[in-house]
This record gives C-alpha cells, sequence and structure tokens, in this order.
C-alpha cells in the first residue's frame, strides 16, 4: 500500500513523538501487549489528501459527487457519512487536485479543527483540511475510526502552527498505528460498533419524540393560538448563575455538566440547578442560520455560565415554553455589532404563539410523555457514550480483549517485551 500513497511535499519525519494510546509520530520504543504491533500506517492503508476546486468557477460546484469539508467532519464526528453539506461535479474533479476515494475511506481533519474523523459511506472527494486512509486487508476501516477517536488529544499535539494548527504531512506519513490481528480488529468493531449503534438507535428515538412534539405544538397553534409575551410565560433564573474559567473548572473536576451559550463546556464537582430548564444563548451563539435562538432543554443537576439565560415555565411547563421558543425568530432582539446578545429584557419583550386555554392543558398532557421519553433515552445514550468511552482504551491497548468482554471475562496477562 505504501507505495501508492499519493500527497506529494515532504518525506516522513524520523522524529518520534508518543504519547498516545495507539497512534504515534514514529516507532515508539518499549512494551507492546501480547498479539499487538506498532505499524507504519501507510504499509497497511494509501494515504491521499483532498483539494478544493475553484469557487472561481459555478461549474465545478452543486454536483453529484459529494465533498466532505471540515463543517460534515464537525457534525459527524466518529461516524459514516452518505451526504455532504456541499458537492462537485465531475469537471471540478478533473480541474483541480481532488480525487474520488472509494466508499470506507477514513478521512482525518488536519488543519482549522484537527482530530475529528469520519468514514466514507460512499465514492467522495474531500478538501485539502483532510488526510484520507484507504484500508488495506490487514486494516479495518472503522478499527482505525477508533484509534483516531480515542487519540484526539494525541493528534492535537502533533499539530503545529502559532494562528491555525495543522498537522503537517511529515508527522502523517510518520503516523504509526498500535495494531492487533485483524480478526481482533473486528472482533473489537463488533463490539464498540454495537455500542454506537444503540446510541444511534437511542439518538433517533429522541428526535422523532421532539419533532412529533412539536408537530402537535404547531397543529394546537394552529387551532387555537394565541400570542403572549415571553417574559410572562418564563421565569428567569439568571441570577443564580456562576462563571467559571477554564482553571477554577480544572482544580474541581466532577460529574455536574458545566453550560454555556451552546453546550456543554466540561464537568465541575458541585451544581447551582437541579430542575428541568431551558436555556437560551445570551451572548456569543445567539442565533441559528434560521433565526431562531440557540436552546438546550437540560434536566438535573447542573452549573450554567452567564452566557446562557436560564428558563423555567410560568403559568405554563417547561416543555411548552421550550416548544414555542423553537420556532421563535430572535434576529429583531438580537443588538451587538462584534459580539451578538440576546438581553434579557429584549427577550422578555418578543411576542410568542402559544396554544388557548381550550387546548393547552391537554397539549401539555400529550407532551410530558414525549419529552420523558427524551430524556430517558438521552439518558440512556450518555450511559453507553461513557461505557464506550471507557472500553475504548482498555481494548485498543490490549488490557481487555474483545473475546473475553464478550465472554463476560478479562483476562489479562500483561505487556511482553518486543
Amino acid at each position: 500500500m505504501g507505495a501508492e500513497t499519493r500527497t506529494g511535499g515532504r518525506e516522513a519525519t524520523s522524529a518520534v513523538i508518543g504519547g498516545g494510546l495507539a497512534i504515534a509520530v514514529g516507532e515508539p520504543k518499549g512494551r507492546t501487549p501480547k498479539g499487538f504491533r506498532w505499524t507504519l500506517l501507510s504499509e497497511v492503508a494509501r494515504l491521499e489528501t483532498g483539494h478544493t476546486p475553484s469557487r472561481r468557477h459555478p461549474e465545478y460546484w452543486d454536483g453529484d459527487i459529494p465533498w466532505i469539508g471540515i463543517r460534515d467532519a464537525t457534525s459527524n464526528h466518529g461516524r459514516t457519512i452518505n451526504a455532504t453539506i456541499q458537492t462537485v461535479t465531475q469537471l471540478g474533479i478533473d480541474n483541480s487536485s481532488a480525487r474520488i476515494l472509494p466508499a470506507g475511506t477514513v478521512c482525518l481533519s488536519r488543519t482549522a479543527s484537527v482530530g475529528y474523523v469520519v468514514i466514507m459511506g460512499r465514492p467522495m472527494a474531500t478538501s485539502q483540511d483532510f488526510v484520507n486512509w484507504v484500508c488495506g486487508p490487514e486494516l479495518d476501516p472503522v478499527y482505525l475510526k477508533y484509534v483516531f477517536q480515542a487519540d484526539r488529544d494525541a493528534l492535537l499535539r502533533f499539530a503545529n502552527g502559532s494562528t491555525h494548527q495543522t498537522i503537517y504531512f511529515p508527522e502523517v506519513k510518520a503516523f504509526h498505528a498500535l495494531l492487533p490481528s485483524l480478526e481482533e480488529q473486528r472482533a473489537i468493531v463488533r463490539v464498540l460498533g454495537a455500542l454506537d449503534e444503540k446510541v444511534e438507535s437511542n439518538q433517533r428515538a429522541a428526535k422523532t419524540a421532539l419533532e412529533l412534539a412539536s408537530a402537535k405544538f404547531e397543529l394546537a397553534c394552529a387551532v387555537d393560538g394565541i400570542e403572549c409575551k415571553v417574559g410572562d410565560l418564563a421565569t428567569f433564573h439568571n441570577r443564580m448563575r456562576v462563571p467559571l474559567s477554564s482553571a477554577q473548572r480544572a482544580q474541581r473536576p466532577g460529574p455536574v455538566p458545566y453550560y454555556g451559550a451552546t453546550g456543554v463546556f466540561g464537568h465541575v464537582d458541585d451544581y447551582i440547578f437541579d430542575d428541568v430548564l431551558t436555556l437560551v444563548g445570551e451572548d456569543g451563539s445567539v442565533v441559528n442560520p434560521d433565526g431562531t435562538p440557540v436552546l438546550q432543554y437540560i434536566w438535573g443537576r447542573s452549573w450554567v455560565n452567564n452566557h446562557a439565560h436560564v428558563l423555567t415555565g410560568s403559568g405554563v411547563t417547561t416543555e411548552l415554553l421550550h416548544l414555542a421558543l423553537r420556532r421563535l425568530d430572535v434576529r429583531p432582539a438580537v443588538t451587538g455589532a462584534v459580539q451578538a446578545k440576546l438581553s434579557m429584557g429584549n427577550l422578555s419583550a418578543m411576542t410568542v404563539t402559544i396554544p388557548g386555554s381550550a387546548t393547552l392543558p391537554q397539549l401539555e398532557a400529550d407532551i410530558a410523555p414525549l419529552f420523558e421519553m427524551y430524556r430517558m433515552r438521552a439518558n440512556e445514550t450518555a450511559t453507553l457514550l461513557l461505557l464506550r468511552d471507557r472500553l475504548i482504551p482498555e481494548l485498543l491497548s490490549g488490557k481487555l480483549r474483545a473475546g473475553d468482554l464478550a465472554a463476560g471475562m478479562h483476562v489479562y496477562s500483561g505487556p511482553e517485551e518486543r
């Protein structure tokens, strides 16, 4: 496979940069688990790169060939993808250095957002932000995906650059992976893949539950809709928020999620809230592309910083409030030329549509079990992801063998000398 690598550029570095679980630049010295060996990745997979056809030629774009960009990788990290945000034409491929690569190709982002990995579900091309591995008969592509997924911190250490971090080709060409036999690779993939399939199933079920609740809400509003101010439907708990710096969070690790405007930004050892809440982005990322607010529906113990409004329903359930906010266009209320801001006053003054008193009680009764299912599926997903993330380093390091796991056993004889 190595002789077919097509990337150009400088030769592989002779340096050794270890520190990863199952990926390294150069071949690390020392012990390896029985049945595993450090393998030069380009010996078992063909290394390819990508390219961006000229934007000055519209005829190169919007064709029938999927083209993977950074946004595709960041939104589908760890998944097999069959569709992309942008597509190119054969003419665009013919007039650029982009290449159509086969299904099963493992794509790793190496610049801008380093360390995101996806697998091609069908023939596709990629931008130059990726290094792509066409696996040979000794390497399972899903196993390689798990190697990259497990070692994202190490991949970041392989990157250089003061402005934009990039893993350069001399390092990529020297990638070594800790590989067991193909049979063991596939056994590991079966174990981890079963967990991932259940996670995907739960996520689909949770999404369906939320979409069904939204559809019921829309129908009720169409039949018996009334307008209300957000401030009349919501209680704001902003005074209870406490921001913590990254250094402060590092000093107090724990299980409690620390929320910002768009999601979880770490975990801490204590909580401020223990309730079902709707979070609305206050500054920074506050508006989705369609004009709706950046929302989070959360429950249980949590810590929220000062970049998200914290709301519960007033006179309505928090779930109904959440559905009403999902359809609100907040762009007229957003201020700030440099950083967008949706103030509490502006949000409170906005008008939303909710069902009237004739339909509201029944609707709230109808959506309650849907949100209960959403929470149940999300909780189970979190448990499965925690289990998967604990198993990956054990399986990829050889400390736990997939066959032993399947048999309900954990037998580990320790590393052997090289």
